[in-house]
């Protein structure tokens, strides 16, 4: 009896270092919204056309016709236009590998999916590290090299309706970047890029507010989301550290559920 799936953050595509996940991240996700609208009007722009022909052919035909003579009618106009409405149906289908695959489980279980953190392409590079931005006399020396960029992905929280529909999507806005010596160096913001709008979307379970992992320690977030958004329940799909999830998630998790009498996943 289910009826929505909820999968974490890192869901994805994991590769053994930065650059090969950066290279295999997803299409952008506007940009696969954009070419499946306009594919979509093309398609109905073609057929509607096909249509129009079909119809002036079937009134030519029977305007033919002798009034009981209906052996005369052309009876494959009539399957000619069946096929072409069809054809408006029909889905499109992009690039996306993993997304398509939500979307086609999406489709054929029923369910509502929340994909908790994928890696899409699209966002901006980032500035390179201190140690490797050019000094005054290297910028003006004609030999200087260019400063290098560094390609980055989203971090993108995506809900998809039980029909395959992309119903909203969250770029991750709180990154990851923590130096403990000796323990923990990662920095999340050298591969991926902030997201800059909040998201709240309807769906089976009531209005949802989207945010991942590390936002969870920013509350003015939720406060947005639940005050002004309206969201009735909070989405934090997380792939914590260990020892920082052993400390904090749960305190951190309660903490935001008491001030705001809401629901977290």
């Amino acid at each position: 009896g289910a009826s929505m799936l909820f999968l974490p953050e890192c869901f994805g595509f994991m590769g053994e270092n930065a650059a090969e996940t950066v290279r295999n991240a997803e299409s952008p996700i506007e940009t696969l919204l954009d070419v499946e609208k306009k594919k979509i009007n093309e398609q109905q722009d073609d057929a509607m056309k096909s249509i129009r022909e079909v119809l002036a052919t079937t009134v030519l035909n029977y305007s033919k016709c002798k009034v009981n003579d209906d052996d005369t009618i052309n009876e494959n106009n009539k399957d000619m236009l069946e096929n072409h409405i069809n054809q408006m149906k029909d889905e499109n289908t992009n690039e996306s590998f993993l997304l398509n695959g939500l979307r086609a489980i999406a489709r054929e279980s029923g369910l509502w999916i929340s994909g908790g953190g994928m890696h899409v392409s699209g966002a901006p590079s980032s500035p390179p590290p201190p140690s490797l931005t050019a000094t005054n006399e290297e910028k003006s020396s004609s030999t200087a090299t260019p400063t290098p960029q560094y390609s980055r992905v989203y971090n993108t929280h995506i809900i998809i309706d039980n029909a395959g529909k992309i119903n909203c999507f969250y770029h991750k806005s709180h990154l990851f970047d923590v130096s403990i010596p000796g323990k923990v160096q990662l920095k999340e913001s050298a591969t991926t890029a902030p997201g800059t709008k909040l998201m709240i979307c309807d769906s089976p379970l009531g209005r949802l507010g989207l945010s991942t992992c590390y936002d969870v320690r920013f509350p003015e977030m939720y406060v947005e989301l639940v005050q002004r958004g309206g969201a009735e329940i909070l989405l934090v799909p997380s792939a914590f550290t260990v020892p920082t999830g052993r400390a904090h998630w749960h305190t951190l998790l309660r903490g935001e559920r008491d001030f705001l009498m809401i629901f977290y996943w």
